[in-house]
């Protein structure tokens, strides 16, 4: 099926109380490609709606927090869509990353409607056409981002995340723009 049942699907994993985070991706697949939010079925949604009231409900027993990840093809894959994901399932919260597709105004209310449901940021740069570039060259949007994030959510970490061509050289140099960042 298109979702496995969560209950299995914990039990499967072994997942005991020294998780403090759990990251729960879902897509909707659909002949092995995936679709946009606005493609999924009220069955569908329904299903993942139910399968993470569990696991926050499984994960609140225990301290943990369940969160899902802003995400392109995912049932957080535009605004609407996400608001009404956590709106559904309360004690629900979200990992935020840009979307490489809307502008940094866009980008930035995406962080405002969210606000204090967003618990983790992952940091990179994209291209218009969803190509990896030095963090460097996205400075400029990270500087509106990191402050906003800040005042506006709970985010426990920033990650660095997709370095173009997943060399040693471009990470070091991308770790060097993340702390200059981070310092304003």
């Amino acid at each position: 099926g298109h979702i496995r049942n969560f209950d299995s699907l914990i039990k499967e994993l072994n997942i005991d109380e020294s998780v403090l985070n759990v990251e729960y991706k879902f897509a909707y697949t659909s002949g092995g490609g995936f679709a946009h939010s606005s493609q999924c079925s009220p069955e569908y949604r329904a299903q993942v709606t139910d399968n993470l009231r569990k696991a926050v409900e499984m994960a609140e027993k225990s301290g943990c927090i369940v969160a899902t990840e802003c995400h392109p093809n995912t049932l957080t894959d535009c605004l609407t869509s996400h608001q009404q994901l956590l709106a559904d399932v309360p004690g629900l919260y979200t990992y935020w990353q840009p979307f490489y597709d809307l502008t940094k105004e866009e980008n930035l209310a995406y962080i405002h409607a969210l606000g204090n449901k967003i618990v983790n940021v992952h940091i990179f740069n994209r291209d218009d056409n969803n190509g990896r570039t030095p963090l460097a060259d996205g400075a400029e949007k990270w500087r509106a981002y990191i402050p906003a994030l800040q005042a506006n959510t709970q985010a426990q970490s920033i990650g660095l995340e997709f370095v173009m061509g997943d060399t040693d050289e471009q990470y070091f140099t991308d770790c060097e723009t993340f702390h200059a960042l981070m310092k304003g």
